[in-house]
């Protein structure tokens, strides 16, 4: 994503964080200009970062990667939740029931 695309992106999940904290869900739904900025902000998502594409396909290039880019993605994003202590580890196998 162009530098441009990511400072546009970050206002607009700002503006779009005020927004669901001011307006009742139900106005949320209704309101053009929401809907439009969330529909920005995916498709300044879709645009891929090159280098983040040639990680996901060595990675999943490996014997123990994931099946799908989605779940690579999902692994990786579980991985570094836990590793800065955003999300509690997984029990271990031996103490899963």
């Amino acid at each position: 994503m162009p530098p441009d695309s990511l400072h546009v992106r970050k206002v607009l999940v700002d503006l779009l964080r005020i927004a669901r904290v001011a307006m009742p869900r139900h106005l949320q739904e209704q309101d053009t200009r929401l809907v439009a900025a969330e529909d920005l902000i995916a498709a300044l998502d879709d645009q891929s970062d090159p280098d983040i594409d040639e990680g996901l396909d060595l990675f999943l290039q490996e014997d123990f990667a994931p099946a799908t880019r989605t779940e690579a993605i999902l692994a990786i994003l579980r991985d570094w939740l836990v590793a800065h202590g955003y999300l509690a580890p997984l029990p271990n196998m031996e103490d899963r029931h």
